[in-house]
C-alpha cells in the first residue's frame, strides 16, 4: 500500500518557511543578479542606438554595441555612410519651393532631433494649407527614429480651463527625442507656459494614471503640424523666441481630382512607401545634419523669421490698437480709465475679445508704458496718448 505523508510534516514545513528569515531568504534569491536605477538609463545625449552599433553624435562615428552605455532604444536600420535618399532630398526641396535655407534647416532641425541635448528651447511650428507634404515629412522622420519618435494629443500644447488632469500624456514623453503632434481646431489658445516648460532644460514633474510622481529630464523636441496657428497671448521674447514658423507655402496637385499643376508638385500617393525604402539614406542625412547643427548652430532662416514675425504681429492685438488709436512719446500721458475705454471700443469694433483692464495694464508695462498716479489718485499711463480724447476724461493732468 503506498505510504501516506504525515500531515505533522506539511504543519511544520508551513510553520517554517513562513518565519521572516526564511521569507527575506526566499526573496533574496529572487532578487535579480543585475540591478541598475531607473535615473541610470539613456543618460548619454549623444549617442544613438543602430542595428549595427552606436553612433556618436559628436563625432559621426559608428561605435560598438556597449552595454555600459545603458542604452534601452536602438533603430531597426543599419548604419552605412555610403548610403543615399535621392527621393528624399527632392521632396524636401518640392515641399520648401526650392529654398536651400529651409531644406538646410530641416535637415539640421532633423539632425538635432537625433541627440537627447534640448539646448535650443524650442518647440518647432510646421504651418500650411493642407497637401503641402507637412504629414509625409513628420511620418517619415518618425518612421526613421522608431523608438526615439513618440506622437502627442496635440490638445496636450492647448491651454485648458480647470481640472488639468493627470499628465499622462507628459509622462510619456521620457526618454524620446522626437515627437510629433498634428493639427489644432481653430481658434484654440497655446499652452504657453507649459510650452516653456516642456521647452525647456529643467526636470519635468509628471506621473501615469494611478502611479506616484516621478521626475525626468527633458531630451523631447517637439514638431507641431497644422493648417491652424493656434493663438498665443503672451507678447514678450520667452515665448516667441521658441517657436520658429517653418513655413509650407506649396500645395500638391491630384490628377484624380482633374486638378493640374507644375510637375514636381504632383501628388504621388505610393511616396510614402518610396521614402521608407530610403531610410538608411535618410539617417545618414540627418546624421549629417546634426554634424552641421553642432558646428554651425540651428539658425533662423529669413524665411522662418519672417514668417514666426509675422505670426507675432498677427497674435498681437494690442499692437494695432496702439496704431490706430494712439500717439507715443516722453510726454504724453492718459488716465487708464479713458485708455481703457477707448481699447473696449477699438476691439469691439475690430471684431476682437478685449483683455481685462489689469491684463492690458501688464501688457502696457510690458511694452515700457509705466504705471503712474495723477491728480485724485488716479492711474495713469505716461508716454502714450489718445489720438481721440474721450468725450469726458476723467481727469486733469
Amino acid at each position: 500500500a503506498a505510504q501516506t505523508e504525515h500531515p505533522g510534516k506539511k504543519t511544520k514545513w508551513y510553520f517554517e518557511t513562513a518565519k521572516a528569515r526564511k521569507i527575506s531568504s526566499f526573496i533574496e534569491l529572487a532578487r535579480p543578479k543585475c540591478e541598475i536605477e531607473v535615473e541610470q538609463l539613456d543618460t548619454h545625449p549623444f549617442l544613438f542606438n543602430v542595428k549595427n552599433g552606436t553612433l556618436d553624435l559628436l563625432t559621426g562615428e559608428l561605435l560598438p554595441h556597449n552595454p555600459e552605455h545603458f542604452l534601452t532604444k536602438c533603430l531597426d536600420i543599419e548604419f552605412d555612410p555610403d548610403a543615399e535618399c535621392p527621393r528624399w532630398k527632392e521632396f524636401l526641396s518640392s515641399i520648401m519651393g526650392g529654398s536651400e535655407n529651409l531644406v538646410s534647416y530641416l535637415q539640421r532641425a532633423v539632425g538635432y532631433s537625433l541627440t537627447g541635448d534640448v539646448r535650443e528651447q524650442i518647440m518647432f511650428l510646421l504651418h500650411g494649407n493642407g497637401a503641402n507634404g507637412k504629414s509625409t515629412f513628420l511620418d517619415t522622420v518618425a518612421d526613421l527614429l522608431g523608438e526615439y519618435a513618440q506622437t502627442a494629443p496635440t490638445e496636450m500644447l492647448m491651454a485648458k480651463r480647470g481640472d488639468k488632469g493627470v499628465p499622462n500624456d507628459i509622462a510619456r514623453l521620457r526618454g524620446s527625442r522626437f515627437v510629433t503632434a498634428v493639427e489644432t481646431e481653430e481658434g484654440r489658445r497655446l499652452s504657453e507656459v507649459l510650452v516653456k516648460q516642456l521647452t525647456g532644460g529643467d526636470k519635468i514633474t509628471a506621473r501615469f494614471l494611478n502611479q506616484e510622481f516621478f521626475e525626468f529630464t527633458p531630451s523631447h523636441k517637439i514638431f507641431l503640424a497644422t493648417n491652424h496657428l493656434p493663438k498665443v497671448k503672451g507678447t514678450d521674447h520667452a515665448i516667441w523666441r521658441r517657436l520658429p514658423l517653418i513655413p509650407f507655402k506649396q500645395t500638391f496637385w491630384n490628377p484624380d481630382k482633374g486638378e493640374e499643376g507644375p510637375p514636381e508638385l504632383r501628388m504621388d500617393k505610393t511616396l510614402p512607401a518610396k521614402l521608407r525604402e530610403e531610410l538608411p539614406g535618410i539617417l545618414t542625412w540627418a546624421l549629417t545634419g546634426c554634424l552641421n547643427w553642432k558646428r554651425d548652430g540651428l539658425g533662423w532662416p529669413p524665411e522662418v523669421r519672417a514668417a514666426t514675425d509675422a505670426y507675432q504681429s498677427d497674435q498681437d492685438s494690442l499692437a494695432s490698437f496702439l496704431d490706430e488709436c494712439c500717439t507715443i512719446g516722453d510726454t504724453f500721458v492718459v488716465a487708464m480709465a479713458d485708455l481703457y475705454a477707448a481699447y473696449c471700443r477699438w476691439a469691439d469694433d475690430a471684431g476682437e475679445r478685449a483683455s481685462s483692464k489689469k491684463e492690458l495694464g501688464k501688457r502696457l508695462e510690458e511694452r515700457g508704458f509705466r504705471p503712474d498716479t495723477g491728480s485724485g489718485h488716479k492711474a495713469i499711463r505716461r508716454g502714450i496718448g489718445l489720438l481721440q480724447p474721450v468725450k469726458e476724461p476723467t481727469m486733469e493732468f
